[in-house]
């Protein structure tokens, strides 16, 4: 018999064996990393949202055997643009055989449905796309698709020349940069998970990526932000996280291009790639890899980051699943 709980923080050794041989771990995907410093990583990101005091953790034990758990997270901009209770579900992991492992994530999102239907009122959940089990399990549950993401990664150091081009240059951010950043940001995101679900309106979806880069511009979620401008104006924005804290206690300097944009009459200009270009170069000394996510059909991306020298590492499906009392999907 399975039974699901939700774990004290101190209790979360208990999933060391669970942790150890799942294949999706975070940065997984780095052939070349030790499953002794994925494991360790894991952990301590646990632990992190952990400390958010509406964050949790659930597991089913069979056997006196910790079998599956999940983590649930609060999505707080989200949450406060929207008005509404927004969770994610970060990871949802079990082992075994296909049969299995779906069998016991679909008592966690039974649990997590039965106990927390008043409290959630949209919970997301970014799946690898080769996590079959968990990807089954979520549609089972009447999850449903809103878009995919796939990460690009760059190994460093690469010598990169700055980029040259007379029709913008590139420079750090400035205090009176902020709201011509927020004016790119409101009009340039239309392929990701909040635009695509139709239960959220495009005012909506616009304010939260407005939260995000005014955010990244006093340091919440990014460590410092490259401007492109022309004739004294903002058209283009990258912002960097320099390393995941987390991982670099291990001695391995992840970065990150979190957010970025470029303004609607300025594409095709060379700025995106002008702007990523330079960014790498302002991380040279400072990162052993970079990543930069992209959803699947925003195909110039896709183009540009190949020509700069980007590898394709990873694909991730992200579903979202309204509340039972209010599930508009169904």
């Amino acid at each position: 018999m399975i039974r699901t709980s939700v774990l004290e923080k101190d209790e979360i050794y208990k999933l060391a064996d669970l942790i150890d041989k799942y294949p999706f771990k975070p940065y997984s995907n780095y052939l070349n990393l030790n499953n002794e410093i994925l494991k360790d990583y894991f952990f301590s990101e646990i632990r992190e949202i952990l400390n958010g005091k509406e964050n949790c953790i659930i597991g089913s034990l069979e056997n006196g055997k910790y079998v599956a758990f999940c983590v649930i997270k609060k999505s707080t901009i989200e949450s406060e643009i929207l008005q509404k209770q927004i969770f994610s579900l970060s990871h949802i992991i079990s082992q075994g055989s296909y049969n299995v492992a779906l069998k016991h994530k679909l008592k966690l999102l039974d649990f997590v449905n039965s106990n927390y239907k008043t409290q959630i009122n949209l919970l997301s959940c970014r799946a690898n796309s080769n996590d079959l089990s968990t990807i089954h399990a979520l549609e089972k549950k009447v999850f449903r698709y809103m878009d995919g993401l796939v990460t690009y990664s760059f190994e460093m150091p690469q010598k990169k020349p700055r980029t040259i081009n007379p029709f913008f240059k590139i420079r750090l951010l400035n205090r009176n940069d902020l709201n011509q950043i927020k004016k790119i940001a409101e009009t340039s995101y239309s392929l990701d998970r909040f635009h695509n679900d139709p239960h959220i309106s495009k005012t909506q979806s616009n304010k939260i990526y407005v939260k995000f880069a005014e955010n990244a511009t006093i340091g919440v979620g990014a460590d410092r932000v490259l401007i492109a401008e022309h004739n004294k104006e903002v058209i283009g924005f990258n912002t960097l996280e320099i390393q995941n804290h987390l991982m670099a206690q291990f001695g391995i300097h992840i970065a990150s291009f979190v957010l970025n944009a470029v303004s609607s009459d300025c594409r095709n200009r060379g700025v995106y790639s002008g702007l990523v270009n330079d960014s790498l170069i302002t991380l040279n000394d400072s990162a052993d890899i970079v990543e930069i996510r992209a959803h699947t059909n925003n195909y110039p991306v896709h183009r540009a980051l190949s020509k700069l020298g980007f590898k394709l590492t990873m694909s991730q499906i992200t579903f979202h699943r309204w509340s039972t009392c209010n599930n508009r999907y169904k």
